[in-house]
């Protein structure tokens, strides 16, 4: 076999083989490549590395690479740059995605300590580390990260937009019941100055979804309303621009009917109103 090959090849950091021998290691995954996983580990303290290697250890996955948890969370960003979390194809984010990725496949051992550890990450001072502390808890998921609904809820109100994002993304994902307690507040975080945490909330309310999220239809109806509005003005860097989707209207149709049913002259008018089909903005 080269597994050989390919573990030597990692140690060489100036090679570009270096990265592809990670990928492919990754590849072949477990059993076969379990004696890579010292070396993947080391590669992780090497920027250039990094993204490679978590992904390559997340694909080998669980039990074999269960060490490497503890430095792939240290892995997570400790600075803040605000265009590269909102550009998707920045190093950073691509990163951060491997790293997530690799924790959630190896299985972030879902322990109480694990979970608790993570829920003092949200409760911290900085918003970098509450921002990737909501987004693993919210690959964690329900049953595991039940416990985290508290202090998820209580980032919703940190003034920067990011953590916001990111507990209302994870509370989605944990659902209902568990995360029903959250969903008066998501419905005031539909009015957020920010788009991206009004799109956050919206998708969490879907994902809740009824009976729950029921109460939340009367703001989503109006936050479609209003959307329609910016998008006729032609605001579209104010809404969704990558897919010129109205996350509230979607959230409306996974609540479904009968609760959303007093949604349907507004979906209709939108589906009808020449203007934002001119500017791309279906329903």
């Amino acid at each position: 076999t080269g597994e050989p090959a390919l573990i030597e090849c990692l140690s060489d950091t100036s090679s570009r083989y270096s990265g592809y021998a990670a990928e492919v290691l990754g590849e072949i995954g477990s059993p076969s490549a379990i004696t890579a996983v010292p070396a993947l580990i080391e590669c992780l303290s090497d920027r250039h590395m990094r993204l490679d290697a978590a992904e390559a250890l997340g694909l080998i996955g669980p039990p074999h690479a269960a060490p490497a948890v503890p430095i792939l969370c240290n892995c997570l960003p400790t600075t803040w740059d605000y265009d590269e979390c909102i550009c998707h194809d920045s190093d950073t984010v691509h990163m951060r995605q491997n790293v997530a990725k690799a924790i959630g496949r190896i299985g972030l051992p879902t322990t109480n300590d694990t979970v608790s550890f993570l829920i003092q990450l949200v409760l911290d001072a900085n918003s970098v580390t509450r921002y990737w502390a909501a987004d693993l808890l919210g690959l964690l998921g329900s049953p595991a990260a039940d416990a985290a609904v508290p202090a998820l809820i209580g980032c919703l109100f940190v003034l920067q937009p990011f953590p916001p994002v990111a507990a209302a993304r994870a509370l989605g994902r944990i659902g209902s019941p568990r995360a029903n307690a959250a969903v008066p507040i998501l419905i005031g975080c539909l009015e957020h100055r920010e788009r991206e945490v009004r799109d956050a909330a919206a998708e969490a309310l879907g994902m809740i979804g009824s009976p729950a999220a029921n109460i939340a239809v009367p703001a989503l109806i109006a936050a479609v309303s209003t959307a329609y509005k910016r998008a006729v003005r032609g605001d579209l860097h104010k809404l969704n621009a990558q897919s010129r989707v109205c996350p509230e209207a979607i959230a409306l149709g996974r609540i479904g009917a009968p609760a959303a049913n007093a949604a349907v002259p507004v979906l209709i008018e939108g589906l009808l109103d020449a203007r934002l089909s001119a500017h791309g903005y279906p329903c």
